[in-house]
């Protein structure tokens, strides 16, 4: 329960302090929640679960270099 708590408090706090517009928040979000699926699952294939992992990695950095 933490972890989805943990990305709606990422996601609203950095549109309440006006660090990201809300489709930057959503874009947030949406590569914290593919890293949970990667890093809960235990019964998919490994590759699959570091493509999950991977691709939010990436739209996580994407998007902080989109901030900077």
């Amino acid at each position: 329960m933490i972890p989805p708590l943990f990305i709606f408090f990422i996601v609203m706090g950095s549109i309440y302090f006006g660090l990201a517009t809300p489709t930057e928040s959503a874009a947030f979000g949406a590569g914290g929640a593919l890293i949970l699926v990667g890093l809960n699952r235990q019964n998919i294939a490994k590759w699959v679960r570091r493509s999950y992992i991977a691709a939010g990695l990436s739209a996580l950095v994407l998007l902080l270099l989109r901030l900077t």
